[in-house]
């Protein structure tokens, strides 16, 4: 993963659709915080959580889909989705790359809590994926 520094084009990974420029790093204990600059509202927010951030790719073709805002490499957009810290944020994010507009097969194989481990993450969007393709075939 990319390491955050300032000047540094980012992502909320709860709404992937906000981006944002970093202007200020503060390192603490209790983890790193950020100053950023929002893109769509031009607002500043302070204090967000750098675990809430990830890099953002350059944008492909000006599309304004959230996985332009990665290499449109489905590798790329399978890890974000794995790197999320909420499962909300990973299956929207699949979703939208996907082009998928019901969540509702999401809704019942996504379990309660979000593992914290990358691979059981991965199994768990694999087999959304899976019964994704089951459910429209």
């Amino acid at each position: 993963m990319t390491t955050l520094s300032v000047g540094s084009r980012v992502f909320d990974v709860a709404d992937p659709r906000h981006t944002g420029i970093i202007k200020s790093i503060c390192h603490r204990t209790g983890g790193d915080i950020a100053t950023i600059r929002w893109e769509e509202t031009g607002w500043l927010s302070v204090a967000v959580p750098t675990k809430h951030l990830r890099i953002a790719e350059i944008q492909l073709d000006n599309h304004p889909s959230y996985s332009s805002r990665f290499n449109s490499s489905p590798i790329n957009i399978l890890q974000a989705a794995i790197e999320c810290d909420s499962d909300d944020a990973a299956a929207l994010l699949i979703q939208d790359a996907l082009g998928i507009t019901d969540g509702g097969v999401a809704g019942y194989c996504f379990p309660k809590n979000w593992p914290d481990n990358p691979h059981q993450r991965a199994l768990v969007i694999a087999d959304w994926l899976a019964t994704e393709l089951r459910f429209l075939a």
